[in-house]
């Protein structure tokens, strides 16, 4: 299980691969391991005893739905721009890149294309319309803030 699955108060179920497995509740989820109260005797330790427990030998009893729909899901778009220069060079972009894109959304925040996984430098939005016709997403206006990431301003 990873960190982000394991919720306070979800009955899971841990042991290592072959051995005993026993069934808990997470009473805590800290940075490696989760606080699990079991509910079941453990070899010589009764119910109640409190283990903490790393994520990999932690397993969901149930179903839980998360909390809220994953971000950005509810936001709407309310504009395309380009990166400014400042913003190229928080993410580590300094000169000689195409224009960076960005979509904002309707919190304030951004959304941006990387090159890679890594973000070692912009990349493009592509899409496609519904009547199955390509386009590259590109702001309209703002050519001299675009050339931010290509000139370092």
């Amino acid at each position: 299980m990873l960190r982000e699955q394991c919720k306070v108060g979800m009955t899971v179920s841990f042991g290592r691969g072959r051995g005993a497995h026993t069934k808990g509740r997470v009473l805590k989820v800290n940075e490696k391991k989760a606080k699990v109260e079991t509910l079941e005797q453990r070899n010589s330790n009764a119910a109640g005893t409190i283990w903490n427990v790393p994520y990999s030998m932690l397993t969901a009893c149930e179903f839980v739905a998360p909390e809220k729909p994953p971000y950005p899901n509810g936001l709407t778009i309310t504009g395309v721009r380009y990166l400014t220069g400042r913003e190229c060079e928080q993410e580590g972009w300094e000169g000689g890149y195409d224009p960076a894109v960005a979509l904002t959304l309707s919190d304030g925040s951004m959304i941006f294309a990387s090159q890679d996984y890594e973000g070692n430098g912009p990349g493009a939005l592509f899409g496609r319309m519904r009547t199955g016709e390509q386009f590259i997403l590109s702001p309209a206006t703002n050519k001299e803030v675009g050339h931010a990431c290509a000139s370092g301003v």
